[in-house]
């Protein structure tokens, strides 16, 4: 017996100097790549103002400030970040039956983007893509030097089962620094176009790009959800609504974000730098289910 575990134990010690040698290469990536985007991954502070209306309850009236990830994805600023983050009704809708008499608006009140090094600049909705989840924003006036961004250009592709790298923005407990994670292709979607699957529930991921090793961009974080069925007493059961995280390829980002209206330049050519928004939107083109 004691020979036999002679002889396994070396190969046990190789298999797990392979897999360690292995974790040190992703986690090595996994700097690289953060250092190179870090700057490109900012939050977004967006004060919403809320209408609750119901029948024989009357309605009720509220504001709070809430904070996402976004993506600059052109030296000019225009950030891409999920819908769902700044539109927290189109959840609600799936959640109530239309006949409940529950109403549900929201409105944006401002919009503040913080950039990795402190300072803030008002931003402004440009552009919703209802049905990929996707919201554009830019600045309300433009920024007078080139920020880093990420280039949607020089796209990468995943296969299922590939490991991708997310980037996004912590809250303010952890200092708004920039963090990663890595997550595995699940599934693959190619009708009516392609998503990458990641999960059932995005969470703080969402607006966050989704990288390659060698730090290509292989899309946006977004929602997906759908509701299936009613449990019959005028809410939708979280069983009933399905949900999963998926990546919008950078292509489509990046063809829906040609739609987005040029900022005006600043008289005289003084533009603004980032210190310190309401809503000036269009709808993206209609997708093809």
């Amino acid at each position: 017996m004691s020979k036999r575990c002679c002889q396994v134990a070396p190969v046990v010690v190789l298999l797990c100097s392979g897999w360690a040698a292995r974790c040190d290469e992703v986690a090595a990536a996994g700097r690289a790549v953060l250092a190179k985007h870090a700057g490109a991954i900012v939050t977004v502070r967006l004060a919403i103002r809320e209408v609750f209306n119901m029948e024989d309850y009357g309605s009720e009236e509220s504001e709070f400030v809430q904070e996402a990830t976004g993506t600059i994805i052109s030296p000019e600023g225009l950030v891409v970040m999920s819908l769902s983050s700044i539109d927290p009704s189109r959840l609600y809708a799936d959640f109530f039956e239309e006949e409940d008499g529950v109403e549900i608006q929201t409105r944006i009140e401002s919009i503040t983007v913080l950039f990795e090094d402190g300072k803030e600049t008002p931003f402004e909705v440009a552009l919703r893509d209802m049905d990929l989840d996707l919201a554009f924003l830019r600045p309300t006036v433009a920024i007078a030097n080139p920020l880093p961004y990420v280039d949607l250009t020089a796209a990468g592709t995943a296969e299922q089962f590939d490991e991708l790298m997310l980037l996004h923005r912590l809250g303010k407990v952890a200092k708004r620094q920039c963090a990663g994670s890595f997550q595995r292709v699940k599934a693959i979607l190619d009708k009516p176009r392609r998503l990458y699957i990641l999960g059932e529930w995005p969470g703080i991921m969402l607006g966050a790009p989704a990288l390659t090793l060698d730090g290509k961009c292989v899309g946006v974080v977004v929602l997906r959800s759908i509701k299936t069925a009613s449990t019959g007493f005028g809410w939708t059961s979280d069983e009933d609504l399905n949900t999963a995280s998926a990546v919008v390829p950078a292509e489509e980002v990046l063809e829906i974000a040609k739609q987005v209206p040029a900022v005006e330049p600043p008289a005289s050519g003084e533009g603004v730098a980032p210190e310190t928004a309401g809503e000036s939107q269009t709808e993206a083109r209609p997708q093809e289910e």
